[in-house]
């Protein structure tokens, strides 16, 4: 098995009273790769992420942070017109994480990496 090292990134809008025209709050996800989520806080806030990329070197990475943070909110505009000019990112982060090749949940030791687990957690929302 194989584990290929990912980079993900996403953002936390400020508080926004009345967030967008969002059907009965539901999580929104989009399948295509990259792939790209959004949800509201119970905060009055959106959390949007995805725009997963293979970069697991943390000096190309880390640049990244910003140029996604802004691409981030560009498609949060796309979704939600009227949210243009009235939300920004008061949150924006990045993470590395592994894939395998397949993308099926893995449980357990890597035999090529020791050190290391892979746990599938399922979270409620």
């Amino acid at each position: 098995m194989h584990a290929v090292i990912l980079s993900s990134y996403a953002i936390a809008t400020n508080q926004i009273a009345d967030q967008a025209q969002w059907h009965d709050n539901m999580m929104i996800w989009e399948t295509a790769r990259p792939y790209l989520y959004a949800r509201k806080t119970p905060g009055n806030r959106i959390i949007i992420g995805g725009l997963d990329e293979s970069t697991g070197y943390l000096e190309k990475r880390v640049p990244m942070i910003l140029y996604n943070r802004d691409k981030l909110i560009k498609q949060l505009v796309n979704l939600f017109p009227e949210l243009e000019n009235r939300i920004w990112a008061d949150y924006y982060w990045g993470a590395l994480f592994c894939e395998i090749h397949d993308g099926l949940p893995t449980i357990g030791m890597y035999p090529d990496h020791p050190n290391s687990t892979s746990y599938w957690v399922i979270a409620g929302m």
